[in-house]
C-alpha cells in the first residue's frame, strides 16, 4: 500500500492509496511523535463487520531510514497473533 500525509492547518492527516485504481481512503486517526508512527484506516460498512467493530492501529517505529512495525489490536496484541512478520514502510522511490 501506499501513503499519503498532508499537514493542513491544525491537523495531520493522510491516506492509504489504492495502487492500482488510485482511490483514496481516509485515516482515521494519525500520530507521529518523532520516532513512532501511530495510523487507523477508516473502514467502510463491510471493513467494520469484518472487524467486528475494532479498529486495528498500525504502530510502526523509526529504524534507520524507514519504519517497522505491526497491526496491533485495542489490547496491545499483534493483529493476527504472535507469528505474523513485521511490516516495513520505505520511502516511495519512483
Amino acid at each position: 500500500m501506499k501513503l499519503v500525509f498532508h499537514d493542513d492547518p491544525g491537523a495531520f492527516r493522510g491516506a492509504i492509496v489504492n495502487w492500482v485504481t488510485g482511490a483514496k481512503i481516509p485515516l482515521a486517526s494519525i500520530h507521529f511523535d518523532g520516532s513512532t508512527l501511530e495510523l487507523q484506516m477508516e473502514p467502510n460498512e463491510a471493513g467494520r463487520a469484518a472487524l467486528k467493530g475494532e479498529t486495528p492501529t498500525l504502530v510502526m517505529k523509526l529504524v534507520d531510514d524507514h519504519f517497522e512495525g505491526h497491526w496491533m489490536n485495542s489490547i496491545g496484541e499483534k493483529a493476527g497473533g504472535p507469528r505474523v512478520p513485521k511490516l516495513k514502510m520505505v520511502p516511495y522511490q519512483k
